[in-house]
């Protein structure tokens, strides 16, 4: 697609000048509802373009990790 097709097929949430940006790296980190919105576009998983965007660990590099959880913040000490 061209930027301004993106911007038609996403009804606007993603500006042809945003995308442009993204492309050209001067958004590194695009907000999630862009990426929302260009997973639907896309048919990509949202939760790749996550992974990609840097706000998100993959699964598997989760697993290869070693840990699965987080570890609880609170407490209940008896």
């Amino acid at each position: 697609y061209t930027l301004r097709e993106v911007e038609e097929k996403t009804n606007k949430q993603v500006s042809n000048a945003y995308l442009n940006q993204i492309e050209n790296s001067k958004i590194e980190k695009p907000s999630p509802n862009i990426l929302n919105a260009l997973a639907d576009l896309y048919k990509i998983s949202f939760e790749r373009l996550m992974e990609l965007a840097g706000y998100m660990t993959s699964s598997t590099s989760r697993a290869q990790d070693g840990r699965h959880g987080r570890v609880a913040t609170f407490a209940e000490h008896n």
